[in-house]
């Protein structure tokens, strides 16, 4: 909703990526990976072999990292608490009254108060919707919201104000309490019959 960032550190914590390596030792990485044989000795395990690659560029990469602050780990009981209402409309009230003098969290903050209250309640339906959902149901969800979304005029008003950048965008609504149901739910809808992905997962089930 506040189109905060996750940082690599963040990212382990969280389960999204399972290791931190520093961007420098890409090439490194490839080669090595390249170069790697198992199969034999004490390289029978292809994913020992990865694991073991994996986990020495990521030792070398410590000092990259050990300065780096975790800001949505560290402010996750934070997040919880703010994430527990009974609304979007009251979650967005809660987070813009926090008093904060964190910079990570103050970004947060004026980024959800000057963004488009329509993607705020469209991010709280999809959390909703794709709980449950698999993976390529998912990724048709994603590809017709894709469509509808660059059909209406929500979207260009936000590139806009990335070009622009005078901090004065002519949203569809005014605020987050201001957006229709009916308005979330046509975004949501598919705008074809059926879709190739839907084709696809059809010959693979």
């Amino acid at each position: 909703m506040t189109g905060s960032q996750i940082n690599a550190p963040d990212a382990v914590h969280f389960g999204l990526a399972d290791r931190c390596i520093a961007s420098h030792h890409r090439e490194a990485l490839l080669q090595q990976l390249a170069d790697a044989r198992w199969g034999k000795g004490e390289n029978t395990d292809a994913n020992g072999v990865v694991n073991r690659i994996m986990r020495e560029l990521e030792q070398t990469s410590q000092p990259v990292f050990s300065e780096l602050e975790a800001p949505v780990y560290q402010h996750s009981p934070l997040i919880r608490e703010l994430m527990d209402h009974d609304s979007v409309e009251q979650i967005v009230a809660a987070i813009a009254a926090v008093k904060s003098d964190n910079k990570w969290f103050n970004k947060a903050q004026k980024t959800l108060a000057h963004g488009s209250p329509v993607s705020v309640k469209l991010i709280d339906e999809q959390l909703k919707r794709a709980k449950h959902m698999s993976l390529a149901e998912v990724f048709q969800s994603e590809m017709a919201l894709s469509v509808q979304c660059c059909r209406h005029r929500e979207f260009p008003e936000g590139c806009a104000l990335l070009v622009d950048k005078d901090g004065q965008p002519a949203w569809t609504y005014p605020d987050v309490a201001s957006v229709e149901q009916h308005f979330i739910d046509e975004l949501l809808a598919s705008p074809w019959r059926r879709t190739r992905l839907q084709i696809y997962s059809k010959y693979q089930t």
